[in-house]
């Protein structure tokens, strides 16, 4: 990251200083939600994991005859990561966050603890992120969890055909955190159809219940902070300063330069929040523009419009910055998929796009389980006593942590590798 980043982010927290108490529980540091969220583990609290001794990075071909808007030829294939063995083991597979690519911090973390714990890993981005959408995505535009889901399975199955001819693989398994957790509820559903994996154990890190909810509660961070007439103003000005940051799909990616922000300046439970709603809109900025592209919707870029590897995307960016997830909700995802033969009302497509569509299959599978915080801010609190009473004895709550921010502990990681090692 560019120094000018740091002094932006570090500018925008210290114009927002206040108090916040940092109160220990569980040795997990930070008691704050909205600071936990945005600060991740600090350095000296995480857990203790080894490299991985064995890691690729490899690229897949998954529709040969497709063409590739050329603005995008550097995502004609689809970008993931395999950590492997020597000699026969489990294989799971991970499945990013909204926007995150298989390399963010929090993939290589946890492919770091299943490699501990014995696993082959393979780190899948989020079909969210752009690289997904452009190789990946049969419909170009992802959000509607059935499909989304059988874009992953047609992915998952192309490179277990290729790994088997290298690898000695026993069982399979499946997890995923915040997007990605609900995705691989919707995968392990099809698969109990399909039967090409019959994943042994599935883990649900930190998802979201209702999608529509979960964003909406995201984005309104940023608009409730900084005022609707602000949001296309202040992003429109930070949009260049976290172009290369954003692409890596991990925009809260240098936590320890935060922590001490936070530890020296305390600042306002605003200004946190705010950090937490940009994040997600740049993840959202991200998919808008690539799903517009690629399905010549001309929801920002016209139809007529063929964008070229040299072409400035930055006043298009701005415009995307200024659309919130129910905008583009109302405005892009219903009527293209409504063009598309799915007229659902919108209430019903609400539904289609929550874990609540799959309650019958996750309260009686018992290889499905579900780990979150108390304090998850994707979620309220009827929705994790939601998730308590679907999951039973298969759900762990920690009472704090934030979103995601508590991954990296020693005490939620040893709950995530022992829900499948146990």
């Amino acid at each position: 990251m560019r120094i000018s980043q740091h002094v932006l982010i570090m500018t925008l927290m210290l114009s927002l200083v206040g108090a916040a108490p940092v109160v220990a529980a569980y040795d997990y540091p930070l008691r704050d939600a909205y600071a936990a969220t945005i600060v991740g583990t600090p350095n000296e609290f995480k857990a203790e994991l080894p490299e991985v001794k064995h890691v690729k990075e490899l690229e897949l071909t998954v529709f040969p005859e497709r063409e590739v808007p050329e603005i995008f030829w550097y995502d004609k294939t689809l970008k993931y990561s395999l950590a492997y063995q020597k000699g026969e083991a489990p294989l799971i597979f991970v499945i990013a966050g909204t926007g995150a690519s298989h390399k963010s911090s929090k993939m290589q973390l946890l492919q770091k603890a299943f490699y501990q714990a014995g696993y082959h890993v393979v780190s899948l981005s989020s079909p969210t992120h752009p690289n997904f959408i452009v190789s990946a995505s049969e419909s170009g535009l992802p959000g509607l969890m059935h499909e989304d889901a059988r874009d992953l399975y047609r992915v998952m199955e192309l490179i277990s055909k290729k790994l088997q001819k290298r690898l000695d693989i026993s069982t399979y398994a499946l997890t995923g955190y915040s997007l990605g957790a609900a995705n691989a509820a919707f995968v392990s559903k099809l698969d109990e159809a399909r039967q090409l994996f019959a994943f042994e154990k599935v883990l649900l890190i930190n998802p979201p219940v209702s999608l529509l909810n979960s964003v909406t509660k995201l984005d309104n961070m940023l608009v409730d902070n900084l005022g609707v007439e602000n949001v296309g103003q202040v992003l429109g000005r930070t949009f260049e300063a976290f172009s290369d940051t954003y692409q890596q799909g991990d925009f809260i990616g240098f936590n320890d330069f935060l922590y001490q922000v936070y530890k020296d300046k305390q600042p306002k439970r605003e200004g946190m929040a705010s950090l937490i709603g940009f994040s997600f809109r740049v993840s959202l900025v991200n998919m808008i523009f690539t799903s517009d592209v690629v399905t010549r919707h001309g929801y920002i870029v016209p139809k007529n419009r063929t964008l070229s590897r040299s072409d400035q995307i930055t006043d298009y960016a701005k415009v995307a910055f200024r659309i919130s997830y129910e905008e583009y909700f109302d405005e892009f995802f219903r009527p293209y998929f409504a063009a598309r033969g799915i007229t659902a009302s919108r209430e019903e497509l609400v539904t289609q796009l929550s874990l609540k569509v799959l309650e019958p299959y996750l309260r009686q599978s018992d290889k499905i389980g579900v780990l979150t915080n108390a304090d998850d801010l994707i979620l309220t609190p009827d929705e994790v006593e939601y998730l308590k009473q679907v999951f039973g004895d298969r759900a762990t709550i920690f009472p704090w942590g934030g979103h995601m921010g508590n991954l990296a502990y020693p005490d939620t990681l040893e709950s995530v590798t022992g829900f499948f090692t146990n």
